[in-house]
C-alpha cells in the first residue's frame, strides 16, 4: 500500500467516525462547546464534513490518475490535517498536548493551498476554472499586501471550501474567483456560470429567507428529516456559515444572480485586518 493509498484509508476513516458527533451532541452523551447552540454545532459538523470530503476528493483524483503524491503535495495534506485539527480546537475550546492553535497568518502562506483546494472542488477537466489576484494582491502590484494582510485559517478555508462546493453543486462549467485588496478592503468575487437563468432571482431570494429564518430560529430549528441527516441537504446551510463566518471576521457577505454568472462577494475591511486604509493601493 502506497502513501496515497495510507492516506485515502485514513480519510475514509475518519468520514466514518465523523457522522457519530452530531447523534452524541444530541444525545447529551458528550457535553462539549455548551456555549454553542445546535444550529452551530450542526454548522460546524456542515463545514467539517466538506474539510474531510475536500481531501478524499484530492486523494481519490491521485488514484484515479495512479499518481504518486510529490513531497509539495504530502506538505499540503500535512496542512489539510492540521486545518482540520485547528478547527476541532476552536470549535470545543479544549486543549491538547499536540496544541494546534488558531492563529493568524499571512495571506501570502495561504494562496498555495488555496489555489489547490479550488481545483479540487472544480476540477481542471471539468471546470474552465480563473483565479486572479489583484490590486494589492496582484505579484507585480508596487504596493503588494499579501504578506501584510492577516486571516485566521480556520474561518477562511471553510469560507472558501462552502463556495466552490457551491459551485461544483451548481451543474456549472464555469468559475472564477477573484482576490483583491483595495480601498475596500480583502474583496473576495467568486463567479460561477449559470446555464440556465430561469427562477435565478426566485432562487436567491429563497436562500435568503432561509438564512434569515434559520438565523432568527438557531435554537428552534426543526429536526433534520431522514435524509437531511444522511445527505447534509438543509438548504442554505452552506451560505449560512459563510455569512456567519464573514461577520465574525468583521465583513460582509452577499450573493446572488449578476447577469450570466451567479455571483458571491465578500469584503473583509482593512481595519479588520490590522491594516490602514492607506496602506490599500
Amino acid at each position: 500500500m502506497d502513501a496515497t493509498t495510507g492516506l485515502l484509508l485514513a480519510v475514509l476513516i475518519l468520514w466514518a467516525i465523523l457522522p457519530a458527533w452530531p447523534l452524541a451532541w444530541h444525545k447529551g452523551k458528550v457535553h462539549l462547546a455548551t456555549d454553542k447552540s445546535p444550529h452551530l454545532q450542526r454548522l460546524f459538523y456542515h463545514d467539517m464534513v466538506n474539510q474531510i470530503h475536500g481531501l478524499s476528493l484530492f486523494l481519490n483524483q491521485k488514484l484515479v490518475a495512479q499518481q504518486s503524491l510529490s513531497a509539495e503535495e504530502v506538505n499540503a495534506v500535512l496542512s489539510e490535517v492540521k486545518l482540520m485539527q485547528a478547527m476541532l480546537q476552536e470549535h470545543f475550546k479544549l486543549g491538547h498536548r499536540q496544541n494546534i492553535a488558531d492563529h493568524q497568518v499571512p495571506f501570502t502562506v495561504l494562496q498555495d493551498n488555496l489555489v489547490r483546494l479550488i481545483h479540487t472542488y472544480l476540477p481542471r477537466h471539468i471546470f474552465q476554472t480563473k483565479i486572479e489576484f489583484a490590486g494589492g494582491l496582484a505579484a507585480d502590484s508596487a504596493a503588494f499586501m499579501g504578506d501584510k494582510i492577516m486571516l485566521p485559517p480556520t474561518s477562511f478555508f471553510r469560507i472558501i471550501t462552502n463556495l466552490a462546493k457551491n459551485m461544483a453543486e451548481h451543474n456549472s462549467d464555469r468559475a472564477q474567483f477573484r482576490f483583491a485588496f483595495n480601498e475596500e478592503g480583502l474583496v473576495i468575487l467568486a463567479q460561477n456560470h449559470l446555464k440556465s437563468l430561469w427562477e435565478a432571482e426566485d432562487v436567491a431570494q429563497e436562500l435568503g429567507e432561509i438564512i434569515l429564518q434559520e438565523t432568527a430560529n438557531s435554537d428552534n430549528l426543526a429536526p433534520l428529516s431522514a435524509a437531511e441527516r444522511e445527505f447534509n441537504l438543509r438548504p442554505g446551510l452552506g451560505l449560512e456559515s459563510i455569512t456567519r463566518l464573514c461577520e465574525n471576521l468583521g465583513g460582509q457577505f452577499s450573493f446572488g444572480p449578476a447577469g450570466e454568472f451567479w455571483q458571491a462577494k465578500l469584503i473583509i475591511p482593512a481595519a479588520k485586518l490590522g491594516i490602514s486604509t492607506r496602506s490599500a493601493a
